[in-house]
């Protein structure tokens, strides 16, 4: 068992204790608990400023669109030179921001300013075309740069800052104040007279401030430390947090979450005695100190540790030597923040060496790149949390086998609707950043052919299926739209269905839910839709936000449990959307009906108003539904989501029967979805009739509702269309309807709206509510 040396200082901090789980893979890739906690010290910090030299931006490569489709091959992009700027590009790393930009962090040598220089390269068109800037200060090296960005769009950019004065001193700069978003926004460099800091890896949590951190090397000889830089006021006031083991290090790696009060930290480092190990430790930053985890056992080399955390699933990679010349991938997951780790598995396994691997995902779903026989970049990805692997897929250009072997050459981007991966490259002479894009996800079912079958009786065996499935057509707009763009000028406002490329898979849904009460299962399910909604929408929003500005978006509707959004665009924006992989399928959106009605003069459908004589109407008697009542099922207690076109909730056979929505702030039963007020009274009749059907009590003389004891939650959405019929059934599912109906709808909706009813469907069944809805009056 190794001995640990430990670091003591003023300590604030306390960890969770680490439950052990025995390892799942044997072999010489074991792993061993740390026999005695890591303790670390913390120090406030005060960083200096220098100013820049130069920012220079470089104009956008523009790429001709058509001719690259036409070269794809699947499922990886053609290779993309991102934009060369210099020379010796190198030391990769990627995020995406708010509005759905891609960044590449790089540095590179600047030629005639004595200097080696960072940089972005971004893309605003999903990886199709890079665009570069600058900075450098002359006679001063940039040194190992790590680029990480907010929920909201502000960056940070860690490194290390070195010349004749700067003795590889942390350094960062980020985006400032009120400039979030955008990457030629800069005001200098700061950094900490803190000299011999190396390899830098920045993770941030949350929107601009919340919470960043970036872990260092710290060399000293043979008694090297782990150092963190971390800030919770966006670097306002910063902390420096270090631990040792009185052993030689190398690289390091962090993942961050926040549950509740908790920071919760997980390092991964590689330390030497007489061979290289990876260690593992938890660690949450508002408690004592105490550091928990593992380490290797490999009697060979394991090192370059590269960790992922999203959510409660935290990943760790690295290079594990499996024989002489021949290294694989070793990997390992914690589905409870790090607490309890899987064994140590190989996934990889072949006889080529595999190096320098990178993770990146989203939840349960993780990514990861590495560098193959050394000239060569390969990907492989899990949609349960590291449990059962992909083949590999290779990124590259197949015979171009000239992937720089270096740590960090290669990144990974794992965003809603698409992933990235970026690389350096000697192709050209010269060493430059290459990028590919892949879709995400498989091939979902769509509604055709048009007959539908759900089997809802199905249970999933074995593993958990995937949290997450795609949708990628070959053609995303809808034939109904692309009719409707032909007969449009370019400024009128199209009513338009925007479903996600990407949605939460039922299946996934109804397996997390076995077992559950119905109090329990709605609410899981609500909240993971709407966890999967801010993951999902954020970046389509925010573009939807950005053009509204300019006048060409009117109205803008999020759809939770649809797994779309729903806007009123000019045409110049369809096109645009139909550019982004997070967008799946654009529709034209078509008013609701009365499915079956034909009216006249006096509508059949209107609630007789008094009767001499209490009877229960033929329909109630043709069901059966007294013999049900006697047996005690009445609707008593069940609240019904009724869609239509409102409901008179004064009518004398449902004013006894209407839901009490005050203490949500609904007094008048529900909403008007149609005008947005709280007023969702019948201005057409049709509503209070199949109130009537569903709760409708005979005060007036006759018995014409199935269950004359249930409660009705009025949401008017007629007349109206898709935004209406969305925003009504989300709010049944966050109130507590029992079930919902309707007998709106549409009698020949175009294949969007098959398939956002579909999606609707799907998560009403998961979250446990019956859904019933009218097929119309036509007798047949």
């Amino acid at each position: 068992m190794k001995s640990c040396r430990l670091w003591i200082g003023v300590v604030v901090l306390v960890a969770i204790p680490s439950v052990w789980v025995s390892p799942l893979w044997g072999g010489s890739h074991g792993m061993a608990k740390v026999s005695e906690p890591v303790v670390r010290e913390i120090k406030e910090l005060i960083p200096k400023k220098i100013p820049l030299d130069e920012i220079r931006p470089v104009p956008t490569e523009f790429l001709d669109q058509l001719e690259r489709e036409g070269r794809l091959s699947p499922p990886w992009s053609d290779d993309v030179a991102a934009s060369p700027y210099y020379l010796e590009e190198n030391y990769t790393s990627m995020a995406v921001d708010a509005t759905g930009r891609i960044w590449i962090g790089f540095s590179f040598d600047y030629p005639g300013g004595n200097a080696i220089a960072w940089g972005f390269k971004t893309s605003t068109d999903f990886g199709v075309s890079w665009d570069t800037r600058a900075w450098y200060i002359s006679g001063v090296d940039y040194l190992y740069p790590s680029l990480a960005i907010t929920d909201d769009g502000k960056y940070y950019f860690f490194g290390v800052l070195y010349s004749g004065t700067y003795n590889y001193y942390p350094c960062y700069c980020q985006s400032p104040a009120g400039q979030y978003n955008d990457p030629d926004a800069m005001d200098g460099v700061y950094y900490f007279s803190i000299p011999q800091r190396y390899y830098p890896e920045v993770k941030t949590y949350g929107n601009g401030n919340q919470f960043v951190i970036a872990t260092y090397t710290r060399e000293s000889g043979s008694s090297d430390t782990v150092f963190c830089l971390y800030s919770h006021d966006g670097m306002t006031n910063a902390f420096g947090l270090s631990f040792g083991l009185g052993t030689e290090l190398q690289y390091t790696s962090i993942g961050v979450n926040v549950t509740g009060p908790d920071t919760i930290l997980v390092h991964g480092f590689d330390e030497y005695v007489s061979d290289w190990n990876v260690y593992c430790l938890l660690d949450t930053l508002n408690g004592s100190g105490s550091l928990y985890g593992w380490y290797t056992t490999n009697t060979l080399n394991d090192v370059c540790p590269r960790v992922f955390f999203d959510q409660n699933y935290a990943y760790i990679a690295y290079t594990g030597e499996v024989g002489i010349f021949n290294s694989d991938i070793m990997f390992s997951y914690s589905t409870d923040n790090g607490a309890n780790w899987s064994g140590i598995a190989d996934i990889t396994n072949d006889g080529t060496d595999e190096t320098y691997c990178r993770l990146s995902g989203i939840a349960e779903k993780i990514g990861c790149v590495y560098i193959y026989g050394g000239n060569r970049l390969r990907f492989l990805y899990s949609y349960d949390n590291g449990q059962n692997w992909s083949a590999y897929e290779q990124v590259n250009d197949n015979g171009v086998n000239n992937v720089i072997n270096e740590y960090s050459s290669a990144s990974l981007l794992w965003t809603t609707g698409r992933l990235y991966a970026s690389w350096t490259d000697n192709r050209d002479g010269d060493n430059d950043i290459y990028a590919s894009y892949r879709d995400v996800g498989q091939g979902d079912i769509t509604h055709r052919p048009d007959i539908l079958l759900f089997d809802y009786t199905w249970v999933p065996a074995g593993p958990p299926p995937e949290r997450i499935v795609s949708l990628n057509l070959p053609e995303k707009v809808d034939p109904r739209l692309k009719e409707h763009l032909a007969e449009t000028s370019k400024d009128e406002y199209i009513p338009t269905v925007i479903l996600l490329s990407t949605k939460l898979n039922h299946e996934w849904l109804l397996y997390k839910v076995r077992g559950m009460n119905r109090k329990d299962r709605r609410g899981f399910v609500v909240n993971e839709l709407r966890r999967f909604q801010k993951e999902s929408q954020g970046p389509l929003i925010t573009f939807l936000n950005k053009e509204k500005a300019k006048g060409k978006v009117k109205r803008i509707v999020p759809d939770m449990s649809g797994f779309s959004v729903y806007a009123e665009v000019k045409p110049e924006v369809i096109e645009k959307l139909a550019m982004r992989p997070d967008v799946g399928e654009l529709g034209l959106d078509e008013p609701l009906e009365f499915i079956g009605v034909t009216r006249g003069p006096d509508p059949y459908y209107k609630i007789p108003n008094w009767y001499p004589e209490r009877e229960i109407c033929w329909g109630v008697e043709k069901i059966n539904a007294p013999d049900v009542w006697a047996l005690g099922y009445t609707g008593d207690s069940i609240i019904v989501g009724h869609l239509d076109s409102g409901c008179d909730y004064n009518h004398p056979d449902l004013a006894d029967h209407m839901w009490d929505g005050t203490p949500l702030g609904y007094p008048n039963h529900g909403w008007d979805f149609v005008d947005d007020d709280n007023n969702p009274m019948d201005e057409d009749g049709h509503g209070t009739n199949t109130g009537g059907i569903i709760a409708g009590d005979g005060t007036s003389g006759s018995y014409t509702g199935v269950a004359p004891d249930a409660q009705l939650m009025v949401q008017r959405v007629y007349p109206g269309g898709q935004p209406e019929m969305g925003a009504a059934i989300d709010s049944c599912l966050s109130w507590g309807a029992d079930l919902i109906s309707t007998s709106v709808g549409w009698s020949n909706p175009s294949d969007v709206l098959k398939d956002w009813n579909r999606n609707k469907c799907n998560s009403i069944y998961a979250a446990g509510l019956i859904y019933s809805t009218a097929a119309g009056n036509e007798g047949y």
